[in-house]
């Protein structure tokens, strides 16, 4: 998945184009193969606790992830 997330930030920056794009890119080493040597790709960190988090996830319809997975 990281590569195919790679490919599609090289082809943006490439066109010139500004994008956000949301993975889970959660090891360092994810993030440095994502970004190469692009000074321009930024990160952002999302966080919140675990109630905010389980109401959000609990609005959410038909998403990938199951509710009961948020323990783990």
């Amino acid at each position: 998945m990281a590569r195919e997330v790679g490919e599609i930030i090289k082809d943006r920056l490439r066109k010139g184009q500004s994008s956000i794009l949301a993975c889970s890119a959660l090891k360092k080493s994810y993030r440095f193969r994502l970004k190469g040597d692009h000074e321009e790709v930024q990160f952002v960190h999302l966080s919140g606790g675990f109630d905010l988090i389980r109401s959000r996830m609990g609005g959410r319809n038909a998403h990938f992830m199951r509710n009961d997975l948020l323990l783990s």
